[in-house]
Parts: structure tokens; C-alpha cells; sequence
């Protein structure tokens, strides 16, 4: 479990100057299962509570109102919480802003006018110097989702050191957990619903909890033992029971049953249970192509209909972090368009150099992005050298990243039905993994896609 540090008074501990606090119930929620620090440099610097106002000046000193130089207590208490991160091996650290200690972007200018400028508090400058990441309460998205692609890279880390990684959907079905994740199923009165968990509970990758109307959900379950059924009257209020689950804790990954998916996503985004952790919520596919030498990811044939360029550095960002689970060290993505040169005629080829541009600055991690490229190209290291195209994901993509819907969608039923592909998919960008099965999916790939649930929800936590 990786350790993070927090502002106390974020966490509702009273150290604030004035004796308050500033309590963050979605921080404290999101954090629940977390092992996290909470700091207050201030305090450690010896200050007492309730204290004297102070401000940061331009010159970098800290003075109370009055006028008392502080700057020795702050720089104290600053090292002395740095030493306690460097001990517990903290990596990321959420802090309050504009505090003369915690400011992150900003702080006030020592007039104690209210008037803001650029710049940061003393421990967070002590912090930055040592490579410690460092977000503020009002960047909670971005700092969650900084959580979520360290698991990632932890669960990416232990795949590669146990030689597990994972190149046919079959292999799914051997993967060991530690224990079964919680599988809450929204209107789980659906037979082949049904017949995929159990199976997936036969293999000891899943515990069901299913919400629904009880007495179908019984009938369908016959001999079954083990299996929670929580009743529900309607099909909303399954989906807000089974996302309750998953927001308390007491579910691991979330299934659509027999319900529209526009009422499982209402309740995900619905902000009571926080559930959201990427601005974008986006949909990947995993196919078993029989020809291609490995998994084949795609995104986004199912969500996001025409991604701006900001989008599909999130749509790159959630499908690497389903590869690391995947046991694949550095995803190699591939952007695809109808040509491989830039055309001003051609957004995508530009949001193409654009993504490879943010890959190559560090803010596309934990991959190799290659763009533009047409589809052969991605997936065939022949059709690459006929036309001269060199580079990491030329012929050996892991992941498509698709310009539109009709795209994505397109090409993962040619997969499907003129390559006779296998496939899995998995919504992320939320805390837990959210499946969307379709009635026209095999038996098979609604398997797939539990089992694949299941290994993204352990490996993130």
C-alpha cells in the first residue's frame, strides 16, 4: 500500500491558526483505504493552537500581523515534516493552499490584505526540491488520479516481476488473487448475467452482491450458496444501491445487469458517492485477435464519440493503466489515422503529433506513444518497412487509440466478427471498474470482462 501525506487540517484534524479545521469529506472518503500521513509543519515547528496569522513574504520570510518573525519556526517544522515523508517513503503529497507553509501555486503577499501572488510555502518548496509531488485541495482530480496511475505502475511492477504478463484472455482465468473482488451487479436478474458471475465465482476471482428484484434474482441463482441479494424495487434503485456499494468500500467493481446504461452511469457520476476519479470516464476493449501475437487494446469505440485533444490524453492515460495490469511494463499506443504524415486538412493527424509531443515532454507516462499511423502500419511490421515507417509501435501496438466512436466501434466488430476475436471491456476513470456487457456478447466475453474487472480492481488496490 503506498503512503501519501495530507495536510492535517484537510483531514479535519483542529491545527489551523485559528483552531479550526478544513475538512475535506470527499478527500477523507477517497482516502479511506489509503495508509495516509497527516502533517502540519507549523505545529512541528513548535507553533502553538491557536496561533498568530502569518503570512510569507516577497523577501521569503513569514511575519505574523504584528510584525514577529516566525521564518524559523516555519523552516523547523518544514524539515522536520520532510524528514517524516522521507522515513515513511512518501512519494505524493496533498497540501493546503496559499497556507505561508502548504501554499502550492500560490500564497498571499505578507500585507495581509488578501491580495495573492505566484508562488509557494516554505515546506512545500522543501518537498519539490526533493521530487515529491505535490498537489493542492483544489486539484483533488488530479491527485487522485496521480493514486491511481501509481497502482498502475505497482501492479505493473509486480506483474513484471512475477513474469505474469498476460498475452491471451484464457490466461485470465488462471490468474491468482489474494482474495476475491466484490462484484456488485446493478439489476442482476438476467440470466446470462447470471451464468458469467457464477462462473467467474467458480474460479474464486469473484464474490457477488446483487441487487435487483429478489426473488428473480433467487429463482436464477437455484442451488447457488454464498451469493448476497440485496432487493431492490426498481432498476435506479439498483444502480444506486450497487454504487453506494462500491463508494462505501463494500464493492470492488461494478456490473451492468438488465438495465439502460445511461442509469448505472447516472448514478457512477452521481457526485454523493464520488465515484468519478478522471475527468474522463472512457471505454477499453481487449481483443484475443487469433493472428496478432498478443493482446490488442482499443479506445474509445464506446464512450467518448469525439474526443478534443485533452480527451484523448485521458482516453492514453486510462487504457495504459488497464496494460500495466495487464502485466505490460510500457504500453506501446499507437494513434491512428488515415495517413502517417501531419495534414493541417487532418485534426486527428495534428491531435496525433500533439499526443507524442505530450508523451515525449513526460506527461503521457508509462508508455511509448507513436502518431500518426494508419491501422496496418500499427500492427504489421511488413506493411511498416514497405513504406519506410520505423519506430517502437510500429507492428506491435498494444494500443489503438481510435479518433472517433464510429471508429472504434467499427473496428472492434471487424475484430470480433471477420477475425474472430475474443474481446473483454472495461469503463475506467472511476475509482472501481465499471462493465458494460451487451446482450449480443458470447458467454465467453462476459467472463472476460468480470475476470478482467477483477484483476484491475485488485491490482489498483
Amino acid at each position: 500500500m503506498k503512503k501519501i501525506a495530507v495536510s492535517a487540517c484537510l483531514l479535519g484534524h483542529k491545527v489551523r491558526y485559528d483552531g479550526q479545521e478544513k475538512g475535506i469529506p470527499q478527500l477523507m472518503e477517497g482516502l479511506a483505504a489509503e495508509e495516509v500521513l497527516p502533517l502540519c509543519p507549523e505545529v512541528l515547528g513548535g507553533l502553538p493552537i491557536p496561533r498568530a496569522p502569518a503570512e510569507r513574504t516577497c523577501s521569503g520570510c513569514v511575519k505574523t500581523k504584528e510584525g514577529q518573525d516566525v521564518t524559523a519556526a516555519f523552516k523547523e517544522g518544514a524539515q522536520k515534516a520532510l524528514h517524516l515523508c522521507q522515513a515513511q517513503g512518501v512519494t505524493t503529497v496533498l497540501l493546503k493552499e496559499r497556507s505561508p507553509s502548504c501554499g502550492v501555486h500560490e500564497r498571499y503577499d505578507g500585507r495581509f490584505c488578501g491580495q495573492r501572488i505566484p508562488g509557494a510555502g516554505v515546506f512545500t518548496e522543501l518537498l519539490r526540491a526533493e521530487g515529491i509531488k505535490v498537489y493542492s485541495e483544489e486539484e483533488l482530480p488530479e491527485f487522485f488520479r496521480e493514486l491511481s496511475v501509481q497502482d498502475a505502475a505497482r501492479a505493473s511492477h509486480h506483474a513484471e516481476k512475477e513474469n505474469e504478463m498476460i498475452t491471451r484472455l484464457e490466461q485470465l482465468k488462471e490468474v491468482s488473487l489474494a482474495q476475491p473482488a466484490v462484484l456488485a451487479v446493478a439489476a442482476a436478474e438476467d440470466e446470462a448475467v447470471i451464468e458469467a458471475v457464477l462462473r467467474a465465482k467458480k474460479l474464486g476471482l469473484v464474490q457477488p452482491l446483487l441487487f435487483g428484484e429478489a426473488e428473480k434474482i433467487r429463482a436464477l441463482l437455484g442451488d447457488e450458496e454464498g451469493v448476497e441479494v440485496v432487493g431492490c424495487e426498481s432498476a435506479e434503485m439498483a444502480a444506486h444501491e450497487a454504487c453506494r456499494a462500491a463508494s462505501e468500500g463494500r464493492a470492488d467493481m461494478i456490473l451492468k445487469g438488465l438495465l439502460e446504461t445511461k442509469t448505472l452511469l447516472k448514478q457512477v457520476l452521481n457526485k454523493e458517492f464520488t465515484l468519478r476519479q478522471s475527468p474522463v470516464l472512457s471505454h477499453v476493449m481487449i481483443y484475443d485477435v487469433p493472428t496478432y501475437h498478443k493482446l490488442l487494446l482499443t479506445t474509445d469505440g464506446g464512450m467518448v464519440a469525439y474526443p478534443t485533444l485533452e480527451q484523448k490524453k485521458e482516453l492514453v492515460k486510462n487504457a495504459v493503466a488497464v496494460g500495466h495490469c495487464l502485466g505490460i511494463e510500457r504500453p506501446k499506443v499507437a494513434a491512428l489515422c488515415a495517413v502517417e504524415k501531419v495534414n493541417e486538412k487532418m485534426p486527428c493527424t495534428l491531435d496525433a503529433r500533439d499526443l507524442v509531443l505530450a508523451q515525449q515532454s513526460g506527461e503521457l507516462s508509462g508508455c511509448i506513444l507513436q502518431g500518426p499511423l494508419a491501422l496496418d502500419n500499427a500492427i504489421s511490421k511488413e506493411a511498416a518497412k514497405h513504406k519506410g515507417l520505423t519506430g517502437e509501435v510500429v507492428g506491435d501496438a498494444d494500443v489503438l487509440l481510435v479518433p472517433s466512436i464510429e471508429a472504434g466501434n467499427m473496428l472492434g466488430k471487424s475484430l470480433s466478427y471477420f477475425a474472430g476475436a475474443v474481446n473483454a471491456g472495461i469503463i475506467m476513470g472511476a475509482r472501481v471498474p465499471i462493465l458494460l456487457v451487451s446482450r449480443a456478447d458470447t458467454a465467453e466475453a462476459k467472463l472476460y470482462s468480470i475476470l478482467l474487472g477483477a484483476l484491475v480492481s485488485r491490482k489498483k488496490a
